[in-house]
């Protein structure tokens, strides 16, 4: 069968997907995640800094060897958040060009937030009635409501875990915590008019996953035991107590906390806290399925409707 391969250039963590495609699903062949924090200094700047395009290109000549070795059939490249609003985009996708050999195409929140629907919802297709999904990336958060394949609700917001995290800086007390909810509180809650009250919560990218495998302790990542656990909020409340009064180094000793999280993470976790509490959710299911997945399914769909 011919392979597929996809490439997310996210504003926190480039990764890489290559799989069979048919209309059974997905059959992951490998996979790559690397920490680029391509949004640092965002903040303040606006566009990405030498260090994190070295970073990045560093990263991308090397799921470029990956590639190589395989027999690739049909490639994607996305990038995110930060492309959207870099003020020296265009040069650093021609760098990227020169030195990887790879086009990107640069897509929207709303099409950010389908795709990842697309992929999540391999993992949650036999959940019944109405989902709310979060995606909580680097540089902004996606919500999808929808009920079965179809969704009704498609958000795109700017606020992602590296942007807040660089605001907040330290984030190591609970009046820390309690400023920075305020701000989410803020932009989350216009869209959250008309989610149904019986709906259930998903999640997906980084964040979620992370906690998922902190929850369950795993000193080895595994995706299928991240696709479809439940994590209740009150698991999350007391991985946010232990996480606070620790140092970075401290936090990289935790058991399924990835090295390059170890700051993130709390932001991660207020985003999510801050919408469960707001919408009454008393749990969440996590799954590790997202936007790589979804580009993949999505272009074999339109490859078979031509």
């Amino acid at each position: 069968m011919a392979l597929s391969a996809v490439i997310d250039l996210g504003t926190n963590t480039f990764r890489l997907l290559i799989a069979e495609v048919d209309e059974s699903g997905i059959k992951p062949v490998y996979s790559e995640n690397q920490i680029v924090r391509l949004g640092e200094g965002f903040s303040e700047e606006n566009r990405f800094r030498t260090t994190a395009i070295e970073r990045a290109i560093g990263i991308l000549v090397s799921f470029k060897k990956v590639l190589d070795r395989y027999t690739i059939q049909y490639l994607s490249v996305v990038g995110t958040s930060a492309f959207r609003t870099a003020e020296n985009r265009d040069p650093f996708l021609l760098l990227i060009k020169e030195k990887a050999g790879f086009s990107v195409e640069v897509i929207s929140g709303e099409a950010e937030a389908h795709y990842m629907f697309l992929g999540a919802n391999l993992i949650l297709q036999n959940q019944t009635g109405a989902i709310l999904l979060i995606d909580i990336g680097g540089g902004s958060t996606e919500l999808v409501l929808a009920d079965g394949e179809t969704p009704t609700m498609i958000i795109s917001m700017p606020l992602g875990v590296v942007s807040l995290t660089e605001r907040y800086q330290e984030i190591t007390t609970r009046e820390a915590c309690n400023a920075l909810q305020q701000e989410i509180k803020t932009t989350l809650l216009p869209h959250l008019t008309n989610i149904p009250q019986n709906a259930s919560l998903a999640g997906t990218a980084g964040a979620l996953t992370t906690l998922a495998a902190m929850d369950q302790g795993m000193t080895c990542y595994d995706p299928d035991r991240i696709n479809g656990y439940r994590l209740s909020m009150s698991a999350i409340e007391t991985t946010l107590a232990q996480l606070l009064p620790l140092s970075r180094q401290e936090r990289c000793l935790i058991p399924g906390l990835e090295k390059g999280r170890e700051d993130l993470i709390i932001s991660g976790i207020m985003i999510l806290l801050t919408l469960m509490d707001l919408c009454h959710f008393g749990s969440v299911i996590v799954s590790d399925y997202g936007l790589r997945e979804g580009v993949l399914i999505d272009s074999y769909h339109k490859r078979m409707r031509r």
